[in-house]
């Protein structure tokens, strides 16, 4: 008989997973697609529990094609890119060891392939789901919501979704072979994965991806935090390798394959670095433990970083929630001239002391004051400056004063006249702000009638 060729290769590193292995292999045991449409390359990179030893006794006994190597301990990068040199089949995809596959997702993928492989297509991404510690599986990961609509091919200038991970993706061999397409091993220990597969489409000459509802990719949430998606925070690279190498990286790419950076590759990058932000802004944050002596560093990188990304892109960001001080910080706390806000807001009322409390943010010293009520210039009851502190160093800052009470008639809002935008001051409920610096020998906490 003919020999028939492998449809899918599927290239698994694996390091120290003896204890979820077994899992993942019995899934694989149990795909419904012919065995030998899917070629499978373990690349067991110096484990030193069993896991080697599992991958050779079930590669002896599955009837399709398997490769095992084994390597020296290099990392995930350098295991994938060792698998990359072996013979490829159409398409490549690369599951984690310590997940799971469900039974059809391989046959899922190959239908997909048939109605829509067009080579107008670079990258297919199947369902993920999530898999506890129970075994109960959950359709609750943000990247659920592209699949409501079903499978079908999306076009990135259309819908600007992001794909982060190679573990529930496929690419073209052909793409990956002219493109010598690497994982580059400095970008630990997250945003791998995302550099890797943001570089492919960049170069792929092509915007369109499919969507695989029906292939479902069980992703396994360590109960003990232990995977590196769930860590990493303590790590120097976090903060230096990751935005240079990885988010920097990739956006300098769009500008050299594009002359621009497109809506999906914004929210891609700023799906990874929004959750710096938020994460000084929780309790127990787990950002607590950064190494200071890379923080400045960090501070450099963010800002080239953010730098290279529209604003629209950091306001209209919604894949996952971001308070308002972590947005701000991200769209003014590196900018060369001190942000300014051109309005004060109306915050609270207290009924026991007839005071009003407006507020408003800005950056670097403190603006000059006006405070305006019932067209008398006047001075606030209270006053405090709330710093919004990132990794050791304020970005953004919020002023609150409290005004005393003020005639009825006072609450009707004046419109904001030409004149008041020429000269910078907008007005709200009775308060005027005016953005100019403060004269040098004002104290900061001050507010200067």
């Amino acid at each position: 008989m003919p020999q028939v060729h492998a449809l899918i290769t599927a290239i698994v590193p694996v390091y120290n997973v003896a204890t979820y292995l077994p899992d993942f292999l019995s899934s694989l045991t149990a795909q419904t697609l012919d065995a030998d449409q899917v070629e499978y390359v373990f690349v067991n990179d110096g484990s030193t529990d069993t896991s080697g030893q599992l991958l050779d006794e079930w590669a002896e006994q599955h009837p399709g094609p398997v490769t095992v190597v084994h390597k020296q301990n290099g990392g995930v990068a350098s295991a994938r890119n060792r698998a990359l040199t072996e013979q490829l089949a159409d398409w490549v995809t690369f599951p984690d060891p310590d997940d799971v596959l469900d039974p059809r997702y391989f046959e899922e993928a190959a239908k997909f392939i048939k109605l829509h492989g067009s080579r107008e297509v670079a990258l297919l991404a199947a369902h993920q789901m999530k898999l506890d510690q129970f075994g109960v599986i959950s359709d609750t990961l943000p990247s659920r919501k592209r699949f409501a609509k079903g499978s079908r091919v999306v076009n990135l200038h259309v819908e600007p979704m992001v794909q982060l991970g190679v573990n529930a993706a496929f690419m073209r061999r052909d793409l990956l072979l002219a493109q010598d397409a690497q994982f580059d091993p400095r970008i630990r220990p997250t945003f791998e994965d995302a550099h890797f597969v943001a570089s492919y489409l960049l170069r792929s000459g092509t915007h369109h991806i499919g969507l695989m509802a029906s292939s479902k990719y069980l992703y396994r949430v360590r109960a003990d935090g232990s995977s590196l998606v769930q860590s990493g925070y303590d790590k120097p690279e976090k903060y230096t390798n990751v935005l240079r190498y990885g988010e920097l990286d990739v956006l300098r790419t769009a500008m050299e394959e594009l002359h621009r950076v497109p809506r999906w590759l914004e929210n891609t990058v700023l799906y990874d670095l929004v959750w710096y932000f938020k994460n000084e802004r929780v309790t127990r944050s787990p950002s607590a433990s950064a190494p200071t002596s890379v923080l400045p560093e960090f501070h450099a990188l963010a800002a080239q970083v953010l730098a290279l990304i529209s604003e629209d892109a950091i306001r209209t960001y919604d894949l996952v929630g971001v308070d308002f001080a972590s947005r701000l910080a991200m769209l003014h706390g590196y900018d060369e001239e001190p942000f300014r806000s051109h309005y004060a807001v109306l915050s609270d009322v207290d009924e026991s002391s007839q005071t009003a409390r407006f507020s408003y943010w800005f950056a670097g010293e403190l603006p000059h004051e006006r405070f305006v009520v019932d067209d008398v210039d006047t001075r606030p009851v209270h006053e405090t400056i709330q710093d919004y502190d990132f990794y050791g160093r304020v970005l953004v800052r919020q002023r609150h004063v409290w005004l005393p009470p003020w005639p009825a008639h006072v609450h009707r809002h004046r419109r904001t006249t030409p004149q008041d935008r020429s000269r910078g001051t907008e007005r709200s409920s009775g308060i005027a702000v005016s953005p100019r610096p403060a004269p040098a020998h004002r104290s900061a906490t001050r507010a200067d009638g």
